[in-house]
């Protein structure tokens, strides 16, 4: 990551410590995907050239989970967000999000 981070077109930023990320899966109530996990630790977060976190920091990422997750504001909009751990987005209102499958999240 920190190849792909040395050029013009992206920014990473200081890793994020294991404590930190337990805390995060502690608040979440479910464990990081280890892709997640692993990507994290050794940025945290990944900004495009024009700034956008298409990676989230790790407490936007669990802001934003904690938000989606808590029902009454989308439960009548969209479809339940359960299964789904929402990591960053394009800029332009599409979120990225990771399916889960029962290993993620219990």
């Amino acid at each position: 990551m920190r190849e792909i981070c040395g050029g013009a077109s992206a920014e990473c930023r200081a890793p994020v410590d294991a404590a930190a990320l337990r805390e995060a899966e502690r608040r979440l109530g479910r464990a990081l995907p280890a892709q997640l996990d692993v990507l994290l630790r050794e940025t945290d977060g990944v900004a495009d050239a024009y700034g956008t976190d298409v990676v989230w920091p790790l407490a936007q990422i669990v802001e934003q989970n904690l938000m989606f997750g808590s029902g009454e504001a989308f439960a009548g909009l969209y479809m339940p967000f359960d299964s789904l751990l929402f990591f960053g987005d394009n800029g332009g209102g599409d979120q990225f999000a990771l399916a889960g499958d029962g290993d993620w999240w219990r």
